[in-house]
Parts: C-alpha cells; sequence; structure tokens
C-alpha cells in the first residue's frame, strides 16, 4: 500500500518502528512518534492517535510486467536484505486477497477467485466498480465505473488486452474496448478515457480479516439463517447424559460444522442464538452459548447471565459461565465469583474458576478467526490407529510449534476436557 504523507495539515516523515501489532507492521512518525498501523493506515497511539492517511492507488506487479505497460519508467534503488523477491511469493492464491475500502466499508477479494474470474463487476457502498486481475503477474487493479456522468457496465471480449495479455473488455454503452488492468480505453467511442483508480491493496487473507473484521468477502455463498442451521442440528443430533462421546459417534462433526457456521454469522445470528438458550432440548441450548461466547456481543450478556444461573441443566450453565468468562470485565467478574461458590455442581464451579483465572480478560475474537480459518474438509482426517496427521499450534509464548517436532522423540499427549468442544 501507498500512503500520502500529509495529515492534519503536516507532512510527516514515516518509518519501521520495528515493534508489530497483530504480527503487522507497525510504523513510527519522525516528528511526533505516533504509531500507526501499516494496514489501516491510522494512528493508534501518541499525539496523532486516530489520524488517518489518505491511501493512493498503487500497483503490485512484476518488473517485466510494470516495464511492458511503461518501458520509460525510473527506479529507485535501494539496499535490500534478500538476494531476491518475485511474484512466487504471491502464487499461493489461497493466502492472499485484493483488498478496498470504500466510504468505511471493506471488501476484499480472494485471489483463488480472481484466478477463476480475473474481470468482476460489482458495488461497494453504492459505488460501482470494476476489479481486474492477472494470475500471472499477480497484479489487481481497481476501478470505478463512473466515467463523467454515466456508470459504464462491460462484458468480456475475447480478444487479448494490447498491455497485459490479458481478456479486453467491452462497456455496453458505446462498444468502446478497454484494458482492464490500466484501466485505458484503448480503441472506441471513449479511447484516451481512464477509468478512476481506487486504493486497493494486497493483502494477507488473515491480515485483512484482522484488521477488517466486518469486511464483505466477494464470491462468500449466501448467509444460511441460524434459526435453519439450529432448527437442523435439534433434528439430527442425538443427545446424550455425559459430555463425553462413544468412540463410533459422529455427532460431533455435526455439531463443530453447525458451530462453525453459527460463530461466522457473527452477530446477526444473536437474536437466534438467545432465543435457543431456552431451547427444550439442552444440546441446542448448550451448542447456542458456545456460539455466543465467540461471537462476543453484548448484548447477549442478559441471557447468558440468566442461563448460567437458572437453567436446570448443568451442561448449559456451564457453557453460559464459559461465555461470560469470554467476554471479560468486572461485571463478568462479580457474577462468576458468586457462582464459583454457589453452582451445585462442582464442573460449574471449576469452569467459573477458571474463567476468574483471565483475570476480567477476555479472548477477543481468537476463536471465531481459528473457527472461520479451518478447512472444514480436514474435520475427520483423523484416524483411529494411523500416524496424526501435521498441525501447527501456537504456544504461550507466541511461538508455532508443530507436532512433526515431537515425532520419535517423546510421546504426545492430547486432552480433550469435554468429548463435544
Amino acid at each position: 500500500m501507498v500512503y500520502a504523507t500529509k495529515t492534519r495539515g503536516r507532512t510527516l516523515t514515516l518509518r519501521v518502528s520495528g515493534m508489530l501489532w497483530n504480527r503487522s507492521l507497525v510504523m513510527e512518525d519522525v516528528e511526533t512518534g505516533s504509531l500507526w498501523s501499516h494496514i489501516l493506515g491510522k494512528a493508534m497511539q501518541g499525539e496523532l492517535a486516530g489520524a488517518t492517511l489518505d491511501v493512493l492507488p498503487a500497483v503490485m506487479t512484476t518488473w517485466a510486467d510494470w516495464k511492458r505497460a511503461h518501458p520509460g519508467t525510473t527506479v529507485l534503488d535501494m539496499s535490500r536484505t534478500a538476494s531476491s523477491f518475485d511474484r512466487d511469493a504471491y502464487r499461493p492464491a489461497s493466502k492472499f486477497v485484493l483488498g478496498v475500502v470504500i466510504d468505511g466499508s471493506p471488501k476484499a477479494y480472494p485471489y483463488d477467485l480472481l484466478s477463476r474470474t480475473p474481470v468482476i463487476e460489482d458495488e461497494i457502498a453504492g459505488r460501482p466498480v470494476l476489479v481486474a486481475f492477472d494470475p500471472e503477474s499477480t497484479r489487481g487493479a481497481i476501478w470505478s465505473r463512473r466515467v463523467g456522468d454515466r456508470v459504464l457496465d462491460f462484458d468480456v471480449s475475447a480478444k487479448g488486452s494490447p498491455e497485459s495479455g490479458v481478456a479486453a473488455i467491452r462497456d455496453t454503452a458505446t462498444r468502446s474496448s478497454w484494458d482492464p488492468l490500466s484501466g485505458a480505453c484503448v480503441s472506441g467511442e471513449l479511447e484516451g478515457r481512464r477509468l478512476e483508480a481506487l486504493p486497493a491493496i494486497v493483502s494477507h487473507r488473515k491480515a485483512w480479516r484482522v484488521f477488517h473484521p466486518h469486511s464483505a468477502w466477494a464470491g462468500a455463498r449466501p448467509a444460511k439463517r441460524p434459526a435453519d442451521l439450529l432448527a437442523r442440528f435439534g433434528e439430527s443430533y442425538r443427545d446424550i447424559d455425559h459430555f463425553m462421546r462413544p468412540l463410533d459417534d459422529d455427532g460431533w462433526k455435526l455439531r463443530f460444522r453447525t458451530l462453525r457456521e453459527l460463530t461466522l454469522l457473527g452477530r446477526e445470528a444473536t437474536a437466534d442464538l438467545v432465543a435457543a438458550l431456552a431451547d427444550s432440548r439442552p444440546a441446542v441450548g448448550v451448542l447456542a452459548a458456545q456460539a455466543l461466547s465467540f461471537i462476543g456481543d453484548p448484548a447477549a450478556r442478559p441471557a447468558l447471565e440468566r442461563a448460567a444461573v437458572e437453567s436446570s441443566s448443568r451442561a448449559l450453565r456451564l457453557y453460559a459461565v464459559d461465555a461470560i468468562g469470554a467476554a471479560g470485565g468486572k461485571r463478568s467478574s462479580e457474577l462468576l465469583e458468586k457462582i464459583s461458590r454457589d453452582d451445585s455442581n462442582g464442573d460449574v464451579r471449576a469452569h467459573a474458576r477458571f474463567a476468574l483465572e483471565r483475570d476480567g480478560a477476555g479472548i477477543g475474537t481468537l476463536y471465531r478467526d481459528l473457527l472461520r480459518d479451518f478447512d472444514p474438509a480436514r474435520i475427520d482426517t483423523a484416524v483411529v490407529g494411523r500416524p496424526a496427521p501435521e498441525f501447527a499450534l501456537e504456544s504461550h509464548d507466541g511461538r508455532s510449534v508443530r507436532l512433526s517436532t515431537f515425532r520419535g522423540k517423546r510421546a504426545v499427549l492430547l486432552v480433550f476436557i469435554y468429548g463435544d468442544t
């Protein structure tokens, strides 16, 4: 991304601070020492906290692609720490997105979607846009479709673009031909005109989700109604009177998939989940409480507090306690103290104590992000009697620990307190 360095009437000198925030680079301005998120272009701490930098349209592409489009270009020669940096760094299409924020509305276009559909017409915050992508150079661009007083719609033609080899497009109003990557009209009535470039950035998919948790996603399937998901679960799930499930019981798969889908719906699922806390089937209420703990909507707190104190189901009280603890805060601590002393069930009292050990700190979006990033196709890849599939987890000190590092060295014991979690 490229930013204009003038804000609040002053021009800043920005440099790398040496710090990270949410695993992303933090910039520092020389003039005030304020710390800036490089993804948001926003001062997060210091004298200029809250100030923002204007994002400028920029292109990330290969040298060959840039040189072809701009043969008279000049180059800023800077020292570097790597001997090479090429397009292969961006080859894993599943890891990257082309993102844009328009009038406060973020939207992400995953590289794997763009590789299949390199030209997309869309609308963001009421603004008509055109998204273009070249899988070969991994160059992407987002343009406004408004030219003068008209909004253009486009058809994809069969001919290649003169500048990039990507298919040219024609607008339906004048049948003029456009290069989707440069935004230039190359022939027809509008020849010589250019589309307005919008400030798109290339981002790691996970980073975009962290910094824009409410972003829209191109190609996302229509959201399922939370009430329908809960009804399907209630009809199909075989409830049991204890936490651990038999080895041959596949109910945990349905529960996990439903939990993931409900969690990814976010706060739009809150009302249905709150209603489900009172469902006559304990398993439905328990699932709702756990989903609410991951979603973290304050609007659900009163219902969770009632469930934690009044429910006759020990499992529902336990998961409601977990949800209250996950939210954090002083009010949570006061209620948890009472439950840790007075609840009739030892497991519920223990979970209240576990939550209190976090000293009011909530879990934020950690589990929601983990559920979102999990590939459901991997849900049943572990087979009893066969080597465990490789995975990595983050330790308490931030290190990534892989299962394979222990293979052949020592026994690894994975303990799951409850079979349904």
